[in-house]
């Protein structure tokens, strides 16, 4: 016990020591005098050992002057003190597997019984669930890590005392997904070539607003969606991918009085230089940031009740084809009070042919504003504006509304 809790300590002070290494002390082992002031800089020629040695924790504690590697001298102590500290948990871990001989079969030692007895966590793995805005969940693997400058399913609540009425507002998507090739094998992946991602998706879209003084002024969508994502890498000197996506929907009411059948299919074009569909700074080292997302878009749909809704009849079908275009902004540096604002956009242009009734094209646009108040962007103050027909339904909206939004 006593070997364990030694190494324990070293090993935790060794990691603090790299951890805490200052940053000036760093900066001088790259700096030269001037020779006419004699101020310290650094010269550009010292940049790529520097920035090594600012992120290599082994070369920065054990390394000496500006150099990206350690000496056989430097390499040689960092071996023997890892030497000694891996004969002592060797040690450790013999000593676990006796005290534990009596209750283990397995011929060595039992996972969990060597993170109990050394005090390891378990890393818990992220609920594989994203609540997002309604109309913005497209591509699910660039939303899954994308809480702050994402925009988020939003309540609101009016009252107006004057006129005697009240406005609420509940509106966002909540979905699950499953990445088919996590923890997949050589076959497997070679089995899907040339896609090197399978994520499937389903989940649900809810858009509702009452207004108790004019019911017909009521938005009341509800959609169910099972969406597919495949990612295709394309030549490395393009710096670009795609993703494709295929997906099944059926939007209804909260009621269930309509059913809307719609299939379609999209590309996105991806690159991490351009700032397409992934973030990216507005110029070199700019303290803002901001992603475009251009999407090409193809669907079907199938009107088998109309319910309440008047501008689509029973057994309308339809064919459209367009562009979602999305972008949003947000701040990476500067005065602490603008890094939670985020900006966004959103326009839709699907340009129709009906096999059966009048409506074809769809129209909408929306701009959101949110100011996140935690650090993790899990919630927001948000204001948006929306107008034109609502994807899923093709109702006509124009409204403007402020709540909570809330995002995972």
């Amino acid at each position: 016990m006593r070997n364990l809790a030694l190494s324990g300590v070293m090993l935790l002070a060794l990691a603090s020591a790299a951890a805490a290494a200052p940053s000036e002390k760093l900066l001088k082992r790259c700096s030269v005098p001037d020779p006419k002031t004699g101020d310290l800089y650094i010269p550009e020629k010292n940049f790529p050992a520097l920035a090594r040695i600012l992120t290599d924790d082994v070369l920065a504690k054990y390394g000496k002057g500006c150099k990206p590697s350690l000496s056989g001298e430097e390499r040689a102590q960092y071996e023997d003190e890892r030497k000694v500290l891996a004969s002592r948990q060797l040690e450790d871990l013999k000593t676990i597997k006796k005290r534990h001989q009596d209750e283990i079969a397995a011929p060595g030692l039992p996972t969990d019984v060597a993170s109990s007895s050394l005090g390891i966590k378990a890393k818990e793995a992220p609920i594989p669930l994203i609540i997002r805005d309604a109309n913005t969940v497209t591509s699910i693997s660039a939303l899954v890590n994308a809480q702050n400058s994402a925009d988020g399913a939003t309540f609101s609540y009016t009252r107006d005392f004057q006129n005697d009425n009240a406005l609420t507002s509940l509106t966002g998507a909540v979905f699950a997904y499953y990445d088919l090739m996590a923890g997949a094998t050589a076959k497997s992946r070679e089995a899907i070539a040339p896609f090197t991602e399978v994520t499937i998706a389903p989940g649900v879209e809810f858009d509702q607003e009452r207004n108790r003084a004019n019911s017909k002024k009521n938005v009341d969508l509800l959609a169910f969606h099972l969406l597919s994502e495949f990612n295709l890498p394309g030549p490395k000197e393009s710096h670009f991918s795609s993703l494709f996506r295929f997906a099944g929907n059926v939007n209804t009411d909260s009621r269930g009085n309509t059913k809307i059948w719609t299939g379609y299919a999209e590309w996105q074009p991806v690159s991490n230089v351009y700032g397409i569909s992934s973030g990216h700074p507005l110029y070199h080292n700019a303290p803002i940031a901001y992603q475009f997302n251009p999407i090409v878009h193809l669907e079907a749909e199938k009107v088998s009740r109309a319910g309440e809704l008047t501008n689509v009849a029973d057994g309308d079908f339809y064919y459209r084809a367009g562009t979602i275009l999305s972008a949003s902004v947000w701040f990476t540096d500067g005065p602490k009070v603008l890094i939670p604002l985020t900006l966004s956009a959103q326009y839709r242009q699907l340009w129709g042919t009906a096999n059966s009734g009048a409506q074809r094209d769809i129209h909408y646009w929306q701009a959101n504003a949110a100011y996140n108040l935690d650090e993790f962007g899990h919630t927001a103050i948000t204001a948006i504006y929306r107008q034109g027909d609502l994807p899923g339904s093709g109702q006509e909206v124009r409204d403007f509304k402020t709540g909570l939004s809330v995002k995972y």
